[in-house]
């Protein structure tokens, strides 16, 4: 399953049952036998530039929802800037994991990105700039679990331009290409590993590989682009993005170069241990469920509140 999925099946399994049966919950794509006769909360994860976002242009069909959620900040003041969507009719609940165990990073001669996103998110700019990085130095290795196979998009695999790619990818000496694996095995792959290697070029609304990779202790090299800002804050190794993929890769090999030489200094890893402690809290559903239990009991109040004041009326 991708996060979508991940995060909806562990909401309602979390929520209280008394609380959860009384909403229709709604994630992102919006089709007219979704509705029933509940309240509906319409969860979106998809940029305001989504095609599928776009009815929310149009009151009556914002009017539908008792409320937009929303995973960040910033995806919120893109849906008002984008599309005229009030504050108002909206509310911002950020994501959540499990907690990933504490655990030590292993200290062998090589460290070892991690990168386990879908290919057009920035797996071609990596690849580029691993091939500058390989040129320079050897004592790293890359895993990649990637492909279109996670949302059912296996045809699309074989298109000429990702083929290409993940042959190119097979062939290098410091990349272990696994395809699409199960979130069991990226927590795991996660606690053997030392960077989260993401030269994202698309514009998350939140980021849970992130949240998984900086919960797990690795040091998130990432541009500014997009959610990223809010999602990594001060802990992640930020750069300028690029908007041409050549200046991108670039500018991310030096980054990956300086980051090896880096992890393991004294004062990254203290930092690294305060990044791992502060998202095991903070993005966990232990601290989440109750934002999400709190929201929901305001919305049934309002709604009681106007059923009673149109039975007065």
């Amino acid at each position: 399953m991708g996060g979508t999925e991940l995060l909806r099946d562990a909401l309602l399994k979390k929520l209280p049952a008394a609380l959860r049966d009384n909403f229709n919950f709604i994630l992102s794509r919006v089709r007219d036998e979704f509705f029933d006769d509940r309240p509906t909360l319409l969860w979106l994860h998809d940029t305001a530039e989504d095609p599928e976002s776009a009815h929310l242009t149009e009151v009556e069909s914002r009017t539908r929802f008792e409320k937009l959620v929303f995973v960040s900040n910033w995806q919120q003041y893109s849906y008002v800037k984008h599309l005229n969507v009030p504050y108002e009719d909206g509310i911002v609940i950020k994501n959540a994991i499990e907690p990933i165990p504490v655990h030590s990073k292993p200290k062998g001669e090589k460290i070892k990105l991690i990168y386990f996103s879908t290919p057009h998110r920035g797996l071609v700019v990596l690849q580029m700039a691993l091939e500058l990085l390989s040129k320079q130095r050897d004592d790293f290795e890359v895993d990649v679990y990637s492909s279109f196979d996670l949302y059912g998009w296996e045809g699309q695999d074989e298109q000429k331009e990702w083929k290409v790619l993940f042959d190119k990818l097979r062939e290098m000496e410091c990349v272990n290409y696994y395809g699409t694996v199960s979130n069991d095995k990226i927590r795991e792959a996660l606690t053997t590993s030392h960077i989260f290697a993401y030269p994202s070029v698309y514009q998350e609304t939140s980021c849970l590989c992130a949240i998984e990779a900086m919960t797990a202790g690795c040091l998130a090299v990432v541009p500014n682009f997009g959610a990223l800002t809010e999602t990594c804050g001060d802990f992640a190794w930020m750069y300028n993005w690029e908007s041409d993929p050549v200046a991108h890769a670039q500018k991310y090999a030096y980054m990956l170069n300086t980051a090896i030489d880096s992890f393991w200094e004294p004062g990254l890893q203290s930092v690294l241990g305060l990044q791992s402690t502060y998202y095991n809290y903070f993005y966990s559903w232990d601290a989440r469920i109750p934002e999400w239990v709190g929201a929901l009991s305001l919305i049934e109040r309002d709604l009681k509140r106007f059923a009673e004041n149109e039975v007065s009326d």
